[in-house]
């Protein structure tokens, strides 16, 4: 019979709550098996794999939108009734306001628009929160009947990986 040992880390449990995870590992732990060839992580997504980049260009398009109507309006008061600005630069001083609104509000409606869209995963139809953790077991220098073994200890209490 030959044996080989795993020299690098690999998942061999999913667990979606940190507490039934630890006592998958107790298990593991009472069947025998060595518990220092055992860690838990905490895994989350990649931001590509969120509606980050799709959230942030609505809320920048948005974002453009209220800070060039803020801007206008802000110009238009400044034009008539603070009567700062002679007649002929109140043009250019209302494109100034509109354009630097919409640069403030797209830069500040998509950044906050960014970081909601980071907790939502993408999904074909649906959406799932990100939120939700998802604790992985992994085994390291361990022969393959001892992983085979750890794998049904682990399906058994909630793994949901299975073989």
């Amino acid at each position: 019979m030959t044996y080989t040992m795993e020299s690098d880390p690999s998942i061999i449990g999913a667990f979606a709550d940190q507490q039934i995870a630890e006592k998958a590992l107790n298990a593991l732990q009472e069947s025998g098996l060595p518990a220092e060839n055992f860690s838990l992580a905490l895994q989350t997504p990649p931001v590509s794999a969120t509606k980050a980049g799709k959230n942030a260009e609505k809320g920048a398009i948005a974002g453009a939108l209220c800070g060039a109507i803020v801007g206008f309006i802000l110009s238009y008061g400044r034009t008539n009734f603070a009567q700062t600005i002679s007649s002929d630069s109140s043009i250019r001083n209302m494109i100034g306001m509109i354009l630097a609104g919409s640069l403030v509000g797209a830069a500040g409606l998509g950044v906050m628009a960014a970081i909601t869209g980071v907790n939502v995963m993408k999904q074909d139809g649906a959406e799932i929160s990100a939120l939700e953790p998802n604790f992985l077991v992994f085994v390291k220098d361990l022969q393959s009947e001892d992983i085979v073994k750890a794998k049904r200890i682990l399906i058994q209490n909630g793994s949901q990986i299975q073989e």
